[in-house]
């Protein structure tokens, strides 16, 4: 993560991608807008050109279902971007260790550690997972958690729970320290 993208996923509280990682994310949504858009598209060209002019009952009822679609996936997968974020006098050194444990008890294969950032990955599942990013962000004493869908792998709306079980996981690891 570049230190523009971490400055902004800080100041949003939302993890923030590259076009193509948006693009991968979004995927599903954009194809069901794009589908939504092809009647009322080809209903003006039509106009246009003095041919058929009439929108169809049918068309009308698979434009709005799609763009609806569309838009309750858009919300869905923004919403995914949200980071969860835990206040904690922890440590740096001890925050790492935690984020070790909880790593190896879920398989996640680190991918980039930096001052202020943790980013690894999971493998596939074989029950429809296509593998998740867990990214992890340091600032002052409050650590930022995220789990998607791994967008290197493309779109992905179905985790079975794999995103909630990384995310909360290590918040559960990194309060249990302080309680004892």
């Amino acid at each position: 993560m570049i230190e523009e993208q971490y400055n902004r996923s800080i100041h949003t509280k939302e993890l923030q991608l590259t076009f193509a990682e948006k693009v991968s994310h979004f995927y599903l949504a954009l194809i069901c807008v794009i589908i939504a858009l092809i009647f009322p598209i080809i209903f003006i060209k039509n106009y246009f050109k003095e041919n058929e002019t009439s929108f169809i009952s049918g068309q009308i009822i698979v434009t709005i279902v799609f763009a609806v679609i569309g838009l309750l996936l858009y919300k869905i997968q923004k919403k995914r971007l949200r980071f969860k974020i835990v206040q904690t006098n922890l440590k740096r050194d001890t925050l790492e260790k935690i984020i070790e444990e909880v790593g190896k008890e879920l398989e996640w294969i680190p991918v980039q550690i930096t001052h202020n950032s943790f980013f690894a990955v999971t493998h596939p599942s074989f029950l429809g997972s296509l593998g998740e990013q867990i990214t992890v962000l340091f600032a002052g004493n409050s650590v930022f958690i995220n789990s998607i869908g791994d967008v290197t792998r493309g779109p992905s709306i179905l985790s079975l729970g794999r995103n909630r079980k990384n995310v909360q996981y290590l918040i559960e690891a990194i309060k249990k320290p302080e309680v004892a």
